[in-house]
């Protein structure tokens, strides 16, 4: 790969502005507009934030309230399912015949 010393550059620069030379006002005003609308958003989100805040309390005490709900279940009551030995072993035959061929 060639090295890009400052006479290389500024010919690529040189060309980049003949090719695009037309088009950099727009890009220019595009990209103000851009940086501005940004600001403006993050201006207005900081005002918002303040009213979303008073209602997560409310949220938070009702996911706690669902997860103690959900923990109060007795353990008895949920089994794990009975696996049959018999069956892992077949299962096993099983790959073992079809690897061998």
């Amino acid at each position: 790969m060639p090295n890009l010393g400052p006479m290389e550059l500024l010919v690529i620069l040189g060309i980049a502005l003949l090719l695009f030379g037309n088009r950099l006002p727009t890009v220019g005003k595009s990209l103000g507009e851009g940086i501005r609308n940004f600001k403006k958003g993050l201006n207005d989100d900081s005002g918002d934030k303040a009213q979303p805040q008073a209602q997560q309390p409310q949220q938070n005490t009702q996911s706690t309230q669902q997860t103690i709900a959900a923990q109060s279940v007795q353990p008895g009551s949920l089994q794990s399912p009975q696996v049959n030995q018999q069956t892992k072993v077949d299962f096993v035959d099983v790959e073992h015949r079809d690897s061998s061929k």
